[in-house]
């Protein structure tokens, strides 16, 4: 049974279940997603806001700065640049983006990859047309709080990734900061966001082809592509406790599952490879999630890994990261 299976389940869970999975949460002990599913937990956060389009500034007005950093790559250490942006996003917290390259790439687990699932493929050739910048880490707690004056998560600290967020509260915070900083913040698109992840990597995950917990907060015992098992933390970290990927992003494999702009809908119903982008009106459809997270096991935590949820739905394991680009 694929993850997204297992997720449709859950619409009929009751209330027993749901403080079960309250209680799952707070322990820590779910093993797997197909184990874990089994309810909501709704919190008072933001209502689900409609995206509307903000003022751009043009390049001009924000500054690149070149960053050198080392990365891995098959447990061999490698030199990179990044070109960074900071954006104060008030409340006295800045907000920090690598900037992505345009370029094309294989999206999609490709024939043969372990543990890949149908909804995952069939891989193919997409096009980033535009060069765009995405947060070096996930949204914190502290940024969260900065831009809406709440904090719904379950492991609290100002640097831990923000989480038990709906795709609709991660919407309605794109839409202030926009306001607040005079450009159009987003989620990434699906594509946008693998891309990102791969940097140009075809490998399952960014640093290579195995995963036990050490390179990413996930189930490490519940290893892959190799039988050592590592650390099981049962909980998020501190975003950039992990090394980078070659384009100097922080965290895109486990910590937390992260939103993604676009509805869920399989490969094989795409139609547009040029940044394509799935988004219907209707408020129900499910969204994209990406990544993986601390309460995963390390296959579910791969590039081509996706998952997808209602957009008011929210636990502790779903966060975000945000973008934006300057045309």
């Amino acid at each position: 049974m694929t993850t997204h299976q297992c997720r449709s389940l859950c619409v009929v869970a009751s209330v027993v279940v749901f403080l079960t999975v309250l209680v799952m949460v707070g322990r820590g002990q779910s093993s797997d997603r197909s184990s874990r599913e089994a309810g909501v937990a709704h919190h008072d956060g933001l209502s689900a806001l409609r995206h509307e389009a903000a003022p751009m500034l043009t390049k001009d007005t924000l500054t690149e700065k070149e960053q050198e950093f080392e990365y891995i790559i098959e447990e061999e250490k490698k030199k990179g640049k990044r070109w960074m942006v900071t954006l104060d996003i008030g409340g006295g917290e800045k907000m920090e983006f690598s900037r992505i390259p345009k370029g094309t790439f294989m999206m999609g687990a490709p024939d043969g990859e372990k543990d890949a699932e149908g909804h995952e493929k069939p891989q193919r050739r997409v096009e980033i047309s535009q060069d765009f910048y995405l947060g070096k880490f996930e949204v914190t707690q502290a940024q969260y709080k900065a831009v809406t004056g709440a904090d719904p998560s379950h492991f609290k600290g100002g640097r831990l990734p923000v989480e038990n967020v709906s795709w609709e509260d991660a919407t309605a915070f794109c839409l202030t900061l926009s306001g607040r900083t005079k450009r159009k913040i987003e989620l990434p698109t699906e594509a946008q966001w693998e891309f990102a992840c791969r940097a140009g990597t075809t490998t399952p995950f960014h640093f290579g082809s195995k995963l036990n917990g050490d390179l990413a907060n996930c189930h490490g015992d519940a290893p892959y592509g190799t039988e050592v098992k590592g650390a099981n933390k049962r909980k998020t970290v501190e975003v950039g406790s992990y090394p980078v990927n070659p384009w100097g992003l922080h965290d895109m494999h486990g910590n937390v599952w992260e939103w993604c702009r676009d509805r869920y809908r399989p490969y094989d119903k795409l139609e547009n490879l040029k940044d394509f982008f799935q988004l219907a009106n209707q408020p129900d459809i499910r969204r994209v999630l990406r990544g993986g997270s601390w309460d995963d096991f390390a296959r579910n935590c791969r590039a081509a890994s996706r998952d997808d949820d209602s957009p008011d739905r929210c636990y502790g394991f779903y966060g975000f990261r945000v973008c934006f680009r300057m045309d």
